[in-house]
């Protein structure tokens, strides 16, 4: 982690421990089969290890270091004094912010916002895991409109938001980069408005483009954009949700699988 100068410039801030030792701060998102659950390490330079001395709430909440927000005139500090800036928020609850201060990691919030859109505050949101015919495994995040029950209410109809990416292997490709306990939170550019009027909606379903070795992962796109995109049409027809129309953010997919 990085701390900033009186001159204003960022340094990697150096750690101490009782005094001793030469350490610095490692964060990270933390992917697992379970979701991202981020983290901080702290890693001796002098031998190569390091201990994990925080990780975010696995069971309700999704936290995430922001910022150092001790200070030493050198970037030089102790442990035991160490302060940060985290978010933490959940499915329904919205980001709000935190000091964590060490040494027995005591949290002191500083913020109280207000559900920005409470008539969507109930909204259902789950991390939904299949397979693409291939064997690769594919994860989206699925949203229903608040008190929707597929069973008793039966189809609704769905928008698919999603974009491909690239990838040199199947293990990188499946692994799950998203969160169950995020905030879902609403953007000019997402449509999770659409669940007022009743739509289903399915965020990013992963569409990896694999090329491993020595292929390009393009010289296999459209086979590999359509076997997603099926898998998730699936999926959501398993479900008792039926696709009514759906779109991507790119123009040259929505082509390939209009063809």
């Amino acid at each position: 982690m990085m701390c900033r100068t009186p001159a204003g410039t960022l340094v990697i801030a150096k750690i101490k421990r009782n005094c001793e030792g030469n350490y610095i701060l490692m964060k990270g998102r933390g992917a697992t089969p379970k979701g991202s659950i981020p983290f901080l390490d702290l890693f001796n330079v002098n031998t190569g290890e390091k201990e994990r001395i925080w990780e975010s709430n696995k069971e309700k909440y999704y936290e995430s270091i922001l910022a150092l927000m001790s200070y030493h005139p050198k970037c030089e500090m102790q442990l035991d004094q160490l302060k940060l800036l985290v978010s933490k928020e959940s499915r329904r609850e919205n980001t709000q912010f935190y000091l964590k201060i060490w040494p027995n990691k005591k949290q002191v919030q500083i913020t109280n916002y207000p559900h920005p859109y409470p008539q969507l505050a109930l909204l259902q949101k789950e991390i939904i895991r299949y397979q693409r015919e291939d064997g690769i495994k594919l994860t989206a995040t699925l949203y229903l409109p608040p008190g929707y029950n597929p069973s008793k209410d039966g189809p609704l109809p769905c928008l698919i938001w999603s974009y491909p990416g690239e990838f040199k292997s199947k293990e990188a490709a499946g692994q799950v980069r998203r969160s169950p306990n995020k905030f879902a939170r609403i953007s000019n550019n997402f449509p999770l408005l659409w669940l007022a009027r009743g739509f289903v909606i399915l965020a990013d379903p992963t569409i990896p483009i694999i090329g491993e070795g020595n292929q390009e992962s393009n010289d296999r796109y459209i086979e590999q954009l359509v076997s997603s995109a099926e898998a998730a049409v699936n999926e959501i027809v398993r479900r008792g949700v039926i696709l009514f129309r759906g779109w991507v953010r790119n123009t040259s997919a929505v082509e390939s699988l209009h063809s």
